[in-house]
Formats: structure tokens, sequence, C-alpha cells
């Protein structure tokens, strides 16, 4: 399995690259490059222009049908990945948990994606995808379909969700995404406690 950063640019919002926000005094991006890396044999940064991303020494792709959003994104990882799926997931993510990403994994077997549920709401940005899923992708690009939830309902999903989700990530960090100023704040105040008390995820063992 192939892991994938969608690093999408500046955000509207925060009116900066969300992905070079520090946290703990790390980058998001490297937070999360740390956890992959740790994961799997391959992993890649998807983006619009490759240039900001040069100095991370991991390769860059940018979307071969551009200007599709995330779904966009998610076509150019599984176009471009080496295995059969991807686990991909979004650049303002500073949580992210070894133990729930090698779970979805373990379940792509037999399904076309590999989704979790939060209480809140699907969370495909934090998802496994497999090639199975390029044609409907494409198809919903060719009809200027571009919301993921719109792409999840028309293949074959295992949703991950309730106590299942529960059990691996309790307190739904892996979840939690950098939009505003506050999030960056309470990230920050997040990190800091996960810190005193050496709560820290480390990645062991990889998913080929």
């Amino acid at each position: 399995m192939t892991g994938a950063i969608l690093a999408g640019g500046e955000s509207k919002r925060m009116g900066l690259n969300k992905a070079f926000v520090e946290v703990g005094g790390i980058p998001i991006i490297e937070r999360a490059l740390k956890v992959l890396q740790g994961l799997f044999d391959e992993v890649f940064i998807v983006a619009t222009r490759p240039e900001p991303y040069a100095h991370l020494g991991c390769p860059v792709h940018t979307d071969l049908l551009p200007g599709n959003d995330s779904l966009g994104g998610l076509h150019a990882a599984l176009s471009y990945s080496l295995s059969e799926a991807c686990f991909l997931c979004a650049c303002d993510m500073p949580f992210l948990n070894p133990r729930l990403i090698r779970y979805l994994a373990e379940l792509a077997s037999g399904a076309d994606a590999v989704v979790p549920k939060s209480p809140d709401s699907l969370q495909p940005l934090h998802s496994v995808y497999t090639k199975n899923c390029l044609p409907a992708i494409e198809a919903s690009i060719a009809a200027g379909q571009l919301k993921l939830a719109d792409l999840i309902s028309r293949i074959n999903v295992r949703m991950v969700k309730g106590t299942e989700l529960a059990e691996l990530d309790p307190e739904g960090r892996s979840f939690f995404n950098i939009n505003r100023m506050d999030d960056l704040e309470e990230a920050n105040l997040i990190a800091r406690t996960l810190e005193s008390r050496g709560d820290v995820p480390h990645a062991r063992g990889r998913n080929s």
C-alpha cells in the first residue's frame, strides 16, 4: 500500500499553506510524513505545485486532471501509486494515528475503499482507496460531481465507525484538521498535552 498526502496549497480561510503551519514546533506535513514513512514503503505528496515541497526529500506529483479539487488529487494518487491501494490523508491533519491507519489498511481487501465515519461525519480525506475506484472517479469528474461523499455513494465501501473506531482512536484526534487560527491554537495545546505525558504515536511495522 502507498501513503499519499494531499496538499492543495493556500487555504482561503487561513491565507497560507496549511502544510507548513507548525504544531508542536513541527510543520504538519512533516508530522504526517514521519507517520506514513513508518508505515509504507512508498510515500508521496500530491500538490498543485511541487516547488514548495522540494526540500522535504519526498516525491511530489501533480494532478493529472487539474482543477477537480480533492477528487482530482485522489485520482492522481491512485494513478501514480505503484500499489493497488493507497491511504490518502489531507496535509492539515497533525495527529495521524498509526494504529488506526494500519487497521484501515488491513481492511482494504474486498472493498473499493475503507472510510472512517466519525460521530460528526464521513472522513474521506483519511481513508484507503483502491485502483478499482478510478473508473468511478473519472465518471464523477466528467459529470462535474467533485465531492468525495458523492464518490463514496457510488463504490463498494467498508465503513469503520462506532465502537470499532473508538477502540483505535478514542479521542478522535486522527480527524482533527486545521482551518482557522483557533484550530491551530487548540492543536498546539493538544500537542503540548501529548508531549507532557509522552503520548506521541510512533509507527511500527509496514504495510506492503
